[in-house]
Protein backbone atom coordinates (compact mmCIF):
# COMPACT_ATOMS: atom_id res chain seq x y z
CA UNK A 1 0.00 0.00 0.00
CA UNK A 2 1.29 3.39 -0.61
CA UNK A 3 1.46 5.75 2.09
CA UNK A 4 -0.73 7.98 0.70
CA UNK A 5 -3.75 5.81 0.08
CA UNK A 6 -5.48 6.78 3.64
CA UNK A 7 -5.39 10.28 2.25
CA UNK A 8 -6.28 9.47 -1.35
CA UNK A 9 -8.85 6.88 -0.53
CA UNK A 10 -9.97 7.34 2.96
CA UNK A 11 -12.10 4.81 4.79
CA UNK A 12 -12.86 6.63 7.52
CA UNK A 13 -13.30 10.93 8.16
CA UNK A 14 -13.81 12.80 10.78
CA UNK A 15 -14.99 16.56 11.35
CA UNK A 16 -14.46 18.69 13.77
CA UNK A 17 -16.45 21.32 14.00
CA UNK A 18 -19.41 19.25 12.95
CA UNK A 19 -23.03 21.30 13.06
CA UNK A 20 -26.65 20.40 12.85
CA UNK A 21 -27.41 23.99 12.33
CA UNK A 22 -29.19 24.58 8.84
CA UNK A 23 -26.59 26.91 7.06
CA UNK A 24 -23.36 26.05 9.00
CA UNK A 25 -19.67 24.97 6.88
CA UNK A 26 -19.57 22.51 9.54
CA UNK A 27 -23.09 20.87 8.94
CA UNK A 28 -22.88 21.22 5.21
CA UNK A 29 -19.59 19.26 5.19
CA UNK A 30 -20.91 16.19 7.36
CA UNK A 31 -24.23 16.17 4.99
CA UNK A 32 -21.93 16.17 1.82
CA UNK A 33 -19.78 13.54 3.02
CA UNK A 34 -22.92 11.39 4.39
CA UNK A 35 -24.31 11.83 0.77
CA UNK A 36 -21.65 10.81 -1.21
CA UNK A 37 -18.89 9.36 0.92
CA UNK A 38 -19.23 5.54 0.85
CA UNK A 39 -16.94 5.66 4.16
CA UNK A 40 -17.27 6.43 7.87
CA UNK A 41 -18.29 9.68 9.11
CA UNK A 42 -17.48 11.24 12.52
CA UNK A 43 -18.96 14.36 13.60
CA UNK A 44 -17.04 15.73 16.53
CA UNK A 45 -17.95 18.73 18.44
CA UNK A 46 -18.39 19.41 22.68
CA UNK A 47 -21.30 21.04 22.03
CA UNK A 48 -23.55 18.48 20.50
CA UNK A 49 -21.73 15.17 22.21
CA UNK A 50 -25.39 14.05 23.49
CA UNK A 51 -27.15 14.16 19.69
CA UNK A 52 -26.68 12.80 16.03
CA UNK A 53 -25.54 14.89 13.22
CA UNK A 54 -26.96 13.94 9.64
CA UNK A 55 -27.66 10.38 11.58
CA UNK A 56 -24.08 9.98 12.81
CA UNK A 57 -23.60 9.94 16.20
CA UNK A 58 -21.60 13.41 17.48
CA UNK A 59 -18.28 12.92 19.59
CA UNK A 60 -17.31 15.63 21.99
CA UNK A 61 -13.41 14.61 20.91
CA UNK A 62 -11.48 13.04 18.65
CA UNK A 63 -9.92 10.90 21.53
CA UNK A 64 -14.00 9.13 22.01
CA UNK A 65 -13.93 7.84 18.20
CA UNK A 66 -14.76 4.43 17.71
CA UNK A 67 -11.36 4.34 15.21
CA UNK A 68 -8.49 6.60 14.07
CA UNK A 69 -9.95 8.24 10.84
CA UNK A 70 -8.10 8.21 7.59
CA UNK A 71 -8.79 11.83 7.23
CA UNK A 72 -9.65 15.13 9.35
CA UNK A 73 -11.54 17.57 8.30
CA UNK A 74 -11.38 20.73 10.55
CA UNK A 75 -14.57 23.15 10.19
CA UNK A 76 -14.44 25.79 12.61
CA UNK A 77 -14.38 29.58 12.27
CA UNK A 78 -11.49 31.04 13.89
CA UNK A 79 -11.79 35.17 14.53
CA UNK A 80 -9.47 37.52 14.38
CA UNK A 81 -8.72 38.96 18.40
Amino acid sequence: MHFLEPVLNPRSVAVVGASPKTGSFGGAVVRNLVKHFQGEVYPVNPQYATGDIEGRRCFASLCELPQVPDCLGIAVLILPP
